[in-house]
């Protein structure tokens, strides 16, 4: 998108340069007029590449991701899943590279958990978001079990 909007710029620029006269007061822009409409474009995006790049810093240093479609769309297929046996009391999505990690704080209304209730959400879960994502790896964090909400 980058390129092709420095391009289509330039090239509107050398169209009407063009029309330019040699003896008129902006005959310099016959000479130098690509480079001054290209600082001009690139000052116009410059925020894309640069937010690009600090999205990739945070993705790559293992932080939370900054893609709201995907968390959202990680985060329905996990409310999904869980019953009423269990509340989803925080859910971090990390991203690195191309895999993802989604840290899921749950509560029980038990004293114990079911693990082979959770072993079933899991493989449901990770079954739903197979047909978007290929790599993600899912953690339950087990907190206030037991305690009535």
């Amino acid at each position: 998108m980058i390129d092709g909007v420095m391009s289509a710029g330039i090239g509107a620029a050398a169209f009407f340069i063009l029309f330019i006269d040699k003896k008129s007061p902006l005959s310099f822009l016959l000479y130098t007029g690509d480079s001054f409409i290209t600082v001009i474009i690139v000052l116009f995006i410059i925020r894309i590449p640069l937010r690009i790049m600090k999205n990739a810093l945070i993705e790559i240093s293992g932080g939370l991701t900054q893609d709201q479609g995907i968390k959202s769309f990680i985060e329905r297929a996990i409310q999904s899943h869980l019953t009423t046996d269990f509340s989803i009391d925080d859910c971090k999505i990390y991203k690195v590279g191309m895999s993802f990690k989604a840290c899921i704080s749950i509560s029980s209304r038990t004293d114990m958990v079911d693990t082979k209730k959770l072993t079933t959400y899991k493989k449901n879960i990770l079954n739903d978001l197979s047909r978007k994502i290929s790599f993600i790896n899912i953690i339950f964090i087990y907190s206030n079990i037991g305690e009535k909400s």
